[in-house]
C-alpha cells in the first residue's frame, strides 16, 4: 500500500511537470473560450459561478480528505502550510463564484456560458494538484526537523499574501466596471497603469509564495503549471483589449509581467500625478466664494466684527478714520452716522479679526448688496 502510493505520487509529481509544456505551447495559439474569449463550437455549457464552483472544489475536499491520513498531519508546521493553501481555495470555491453570481445579476448581461469540456479539464487538474501538495505536506515531507522552515515560511508567506491581495483586488475592479451593465471598459488605477492582467500576476506571485514556503517539486510544479496557463492567457487577454479599444489604451502597459526599470518609474509617476490630480479636484470641488471684482479706496478701520456661526454670515462695522479716529475695536455706534457701513456677506473666509486696522473696499454684486471685506 505505502509502495503503491509512493508510485502514484512519483507518477502524479512527473505528470505535473510533463503537461506543463503542452498547456503553454497549445495556449499561444487556442485560448479557453470563456469570459473574453468565449466562442461557440465546444460542447455544451454551464453557468460561469457554477463551474468556477465545481471545477475548483477539489481543491478543497480532497485536500481535506487526504491530509488526517498523513503521517505528519498532526505537526504543527505542516497545519501552518497547508492554511494559506485553504484560504485561497475557500475564497476560489466559495466566495469567488458567489460573487459573481451576484454581479451577473446587478449588471444584467450574458458573457455565455462556461463549457464543460473546459470545466472538466480544470477539475483533473486540480484532483492532481490537490493530491500532490496535500500528501507532500502532510505525509511525504516532515518539517519538524528542517532548520529554516520558518524562514522560508515567513518570507513565501508574505509573498503569497501579497500575491493574493493583488488578484482579490484586480477581480473586485474588473467586476466593478461591469455592474453598470455596460460590457467590459478600460480598467484603471493600481497596478493595472502597469499590466493589462494584474489578477493573473497576482496569482502567479501567491504560488511562487507557495513553492517558497513548502521548498518542494510539488510547490515549484504548480507555480510552473500557473505561469504555463495565465501567461499566455493573459498576453491574449493584452491583445484584446489592443484590439477592442485601439488608441483609447494606454500604450505602456505591458500583459502580464513589469520587468522595467523604466515602467516602474512611469507606474510611480503616475501614481504621484493621479495623487495630484486628486488633490487639485478636491480643492475644486470644496465651496469656495464667489468672484470679488475689487478695487482701492480710501483705507478704513475696522471698528468690531460679529461671525454669525449658524447662518455663516458676519457683519462689518467699519468707519473712516478721519470721521471718528478714536474709535477702538468693539465699539458699536448707536446713532445713524453716514460715514459707518454696516454690511452683511455670507462668504467670510478672507474676513481678518478686528485688530487688523487697514482694509481694502471690495464692491461686488451678491443678491443686490453691497459687500465689503478686509484685506
Amino acid at each position: 500500500m505505502v509502495s503503491s502510493d509512493q508510485n502514484l505520487f512519483h507518477y502524479s509529481l512527473l505528470t505535473l511537470y510533463l503537461i506543463g509544456p503542452p498547456i503553454f505551447i497549445s495556449l499561444r495559439f487556442l485560448q479557453a473560450p470563456y469570459g473574453k474569449h468565449n466562442r461557440p463550437g465546444w460542447g455544451p455549457t454551464m453557468s460561469p459561478p457554477l463551474a468556477w464552483f465545481l471545477m475548483e472544489s477539489p481543491t478543497l475536499w480532497l485536500t481535506l480528505l487526504l491530509f488526517p491520513f498523513g503521517s505528519h498531519s498532526s505537526n504543527p508546521k505542516s497545519l501552518f502550510l497547508i492554511s494559506p493553501y485553504l484560504f485561497h481555495y475557500f475564497h476560489r470555491t466559495c466566495i469567488y463564484p458567489l460573487r459573481l453570481h451576484n454581479n451577473n445579476n446587478k449588471s444584467k448581461t450574458n458573457n455565455g456560458g462556461f463549457p464543460v469540456s473546459v470545466a472538466m479539464m480544470a477539475f483533473v487538474f486540480n484532483l492532481l494538484n490537490a493530491y500532490l501538495q496535500a500528501r507532500w505536506v502532510s505525509h511525504y515531507k516532515d518539517y519538524e526537523g528542517d532548520g529554516w522552515f520558518w524562514l522560508r515560511f515567513f518570507i513565501g508567506l508574505v509573498v503569497f499574501l501579497g500575491g493574493m491581495g493583488v488578484n482579490i483586488w484586480s477581480d473586485r475592479v474588473l467586476a466593478s466596471l461591469k455592474k453598470e451593465g455596460k460590457g467590459y471598459r478600460v480598467p484603471r488605477g493600481g497596478l493595472f497603469e502597469l499590466v493589462s492582467c494584474p489578477n493573473y500576476f497576482g496569482e502567479i506571485v501567491e504560488w511562487l509564495g507557495w513553492a517558497v514556503m513548502t521548498w518542494s517539486f510539488a510547490g515549484l510544479g504548480f507555480f510552473l503549471n500557473t505561469c504555463a496557463n495565465l501567461v499566455p492567457r493573459a498576453r491574449a487577454n493584452h491583445m484584446w483589449y489592443l484590439d477592442k479599444f485601439g488608441e483609447d489604451y494606454p500604450k505602456g502597459r505591458k500583459a502580464i509581467y513589469v520587468v522595467s526599470e523604466a515602467g516602474l518609474r512611469a507606474y510611480l509617476s503616475k501614481l504621484h500625478m493621479d495623487g495630484l490630480m486628486h488633490k487639485k479636484r478636491r480643492i475644486s470641488e470644496a465651496p469656495q466664494p464667489p468672484p470679488l471684482y475689487s478695487m482701492k479706496v480710501q483705507n478704513y478701520t475696522i471698528v468690531s466684527t460679529t461671525l454669525g456661526l449658524t447662518t455663516h454670515t458676519s457683519s462689518i462695522r467699519i468707519i473712516t478714520p478721519t470721521t471718528s479716529p478714536a474709535v477702538s475695536s468693539g465699539t458699536l455706534i448707536s446713532q445713524p452716522n453716514p460715514n459707518i457701513i454696516v454690511t452683511t456677506i455670507r462668504n467670510p473666509y478672507d474676513i481678518s479679526c478686528a485688530s487688523v486696522r487697514r482694509a481694502y473696499l471690495l464692491r461686488v454684486e451678491m443678491k443686490k448688496r453691497e459687500v465689503i471685506l478686509s484685506k
